[in-house]
C-alpha cells in the first residue's frame, strides 16, 4: 500500500511539473494594439522580453473588428487579409527598414527578424495598405504595449572576463575617433 501511494504521489509530482513547465509564458503574448480602419493591427516582439544580441523578431496580426489579438489573427484558417506593408525599426536617430514576411502558413500574421544590439526603446513604424486602407502607424516600446529590449548582462553567467556593453562602448569611442581622423585628413588635403 505504501509503494502505491509513494507512486501515485510521484505520478502527480511529475504531471504537476509538466503542466508548470509547459504552460505558455504571457510575457511572450505582450503586443500592442492599433485601430486602423475596419482592422485591429497588433505589434509586439516574437520572444519577450527582448534581449540585446539574441535573435528575435517583430510580429504583427491583423484582424477585423476591434477586438485585441483575435482568435482570427493567428487562426490558422482565418480568411486572409490583403496587406501591403513595410516596417521600419528606429533606436535613437538610427533607422532601418526591415523585411516584413508571412509567418509561415498562418494568414494575417507577419514577422520581421531582427537582432536588436542595444538594450533600450524601440520604435517601429508601419505603412502600406491594408486592403483599401492606409496604414501608417507608430508603435514604441516606451509606452509598454510590448517590452523594452532588456542588456544581455541580465542573462550571462559567469560574468564574461569583458563585458559586451564595456566593448560596445569602446567601439563606439573608436569609430567617432575615426570620423574625426577623416574628417582631419580631408581637411589637410583641401589645403
Amino acid at each position: 500500500m505504501n509503494k502505491r501511494r509513494v507512486f501515485v504521489a510521484f505520478l502527480l509530482v511529475v504531471l504537476l511539473s509538466v503542466s508548470l513547465f509547459s504552460a505558455p509564458d504571457q510575457s511572450a503574448q505582450a503586443h500592442e494594439g492599433r485601430q486602423v480602419g475596419p482592422y485591429t493591427v497588433e505589434l509586439g516582439w516574437v520572444v519577450e522580453p527582448a534581449y540585446a544580441g539574441i535573435y528575435n523578431g517583430i510580429e504583427v496580426h491583423i484582424s477585423m473588428g476591434e477586438d485585441e489579438h483575435t482568435d482570427e489573427a493567428t487562426d490558422e484558417h482565418a480568411e486572409p487579409i490583403e496587406a501591403n506593408l513595410q516596417i521600419e525599426v528606429s533606436f535613437g536617430d538610427a533607422a532601418k527598414v526591415l523585411d516584413l514576411e508571412l509567418a509561415g502558413d498562418e494568414p494575417n500574421h507577419y514577422i520581421a527578424a531582427i537582432i536588436p544590439t542595444r538594450a533600450g526603446d524601440y520604435t517601429f513604424r508601419l505603412t502600406g495598405m491594408i486592403g483599401e486602407t492606409p496604414v501608417d502607424v507608430t508603435f514604441s516600446s516606451a509606452d509598454g504595449g510590448f517590452s523594452s529590449v532588456e542588456p544581455i548582462s541580465d542573462l550571462l553567467f559567469p560574468e564574461p572576463e569583458a563585458s559586451i556593453e564595456g566593448l560596445q562602448n569602446r567601439i563606439s569611442q573608436l569609430e567617432a575617433l575615426i570620423a574625426e581622423l577623416q574628417a582631419q585628413l580631408t581637411e589637410l588635403q583641401g589645403q
